[in-house]
Formats: structure tokens, C-alpha cells, sequence
């Protein structure tokens, strides 16, 4: 029974690597940033993306990169606030998502072994194959921004963007959607704040 749940859990683990592979994040920052004093947060926008993709200009979308976003860094310690006239939040956040079409090119080699058998006789073959594949499909790439002041601005500015991109899968099921998008935030959100800032 024991190996059964060792097992089950192992399947678990691989099911959930598979599903971050392919997620590629970078971040920029201002050295010159105390991110040790943010606390709260709120958004800068909330606006949908200017665009006519309607997989873009998606509300159900809109929220859920949104509340994947806020859940976030919420697990990190920060506070979603409203501001109000004499309060304003320690930091605010925007977010862009983008969609664009890639191209992969690359060289295969293929080998097939057959081994079949007809009455007394048997027989087999062996067949390679080479070509060229090519691949296209559509890249996800969300950005998110954290602005803030530094060192008595009156003006909000960009303290961090962090950079995440993926191949881009229309899910039939939203709860899949959900799923996807978790993983792109966390991974971008990963290195918010920035582990040796200055």
C-alpha cells in the first residue's frame, strides 16, 4: 500500500513539472528601490487590453490573470488595498498580456524496425527517414509591473517588471485556464521582490 501512494505521488509530481515546462521569466528592476517598505498594494489599471484579439480581450481572462496575480502576492505578504484620498498603497501593479506567432524549424531523423511474419516465412525491414519539421504555434507573454516611488517622487515609476512567456493553449476547460495561468504568475512572481536589490 505504501508503494501505491509513492508511486501515485511521483505521478503527482511529474504531472505537475510537465505542466511548468516551457515557461521562460526574466526580471528588470530599480537598484536604487527600497522593496523592503512595500506592503500594499493595488491596481494601476483596470482596464482590458487595447487589442481585437478576443483571446486577449477576454474579461473571464482579464480576471483571472488578475486574481492569479493578487493570490500571489498575497503569499508573499502583500495586501490589496483601495486607496482613498489620504491613503494610497505602498506600491500599484499593471499587468500586459500578448500573443504572438512563433516559428520552430529543425532537422529530424526518423528510424522504423517492422518484423512480420506469413506462414513459414518471416521477414523484416528497417526504414530511416530525415526532413526538415516545422513548428508554429501562437506565445504567450505576460508582463507585470510593480510602480511605486522612489526616494520622494511625486510620481509613481517603475521599480520591477518580470517577463513570462509560454506557448499559448486554448483550453476547453476553464478550470485548465485557471491551472496555466497560476503557473505563469507564480513563476514570474517567483522573484518578486528581487532577492539582491542595489
Amino acid at each position: 500500500m505504501r508503494k501505491t501512494g509513492w508511486g501515485l505521488g511521483l505521478i503527482l509530481v511529474v504531472i505537475w513539472l510537465a505542466g511548468c515546462t516551457g515557461i521562460q521569466v526574466s526580471q528588470d528592476y530599480d537598484t536604487q528601490a527600497d522593496f523592503s517598505r512595500l506592503g500594499t498594494f493595488s491596481w494601476a489599471d483596470e482596464a482590458l487590453p487595447e487589442t481585437d484579439d478576443p483571446r486577449i480581450k477576454n474579461p473571464l481572462q482579464h480576471a483571472r490573470i488578475q486574481s492569479a496575480v493578487e493570490r500571489a502576492l498575497a503569499s508573499r505578504g502583500f495586501s490589496k488595498v483601495i486607496p482613498f484620498q489620504n491613503m494610497r498603497p505602498s506600491f500599484q501593479v499593471r499587468y500586459y498580456y500578448t500573443l504572438r506567432p512563433r516559428v520552430d524549424t529543425g532537422s529530424g531523423l526518423g528510424v522504423g524496425i517492422g518484423i512480420g511474419t506469413g506462414g513459414r516465412r518471416s521477414g523484416g525491414g528497417i526504414a530511416v527517414g530525415t526532413g526538415n519539421t516545422i513548428d508554429t504555434y501562437d506565445e504567450a507573454e505576460l508582463t507585470i509591473d510593480i510602480l511605486g516611488r522612489v526616494s520622494g517622487d511625486p510620481q509613481d515609476t517603475l521599480l520591477w517588471r518580470g517577463i513570462g512567456t509560454c506557448r499559448f493553449v486554448d483550453y476547453q476547460n476553464p478550470l485548465d485556464a485557471d491551472a496555466a495561468i497560476d503557473r505563469l504568475v507564480n513563476a514570474i512572481l517567483a522573484l518578486f521582490p528581487p532577492k539582491n536589490p542595489g
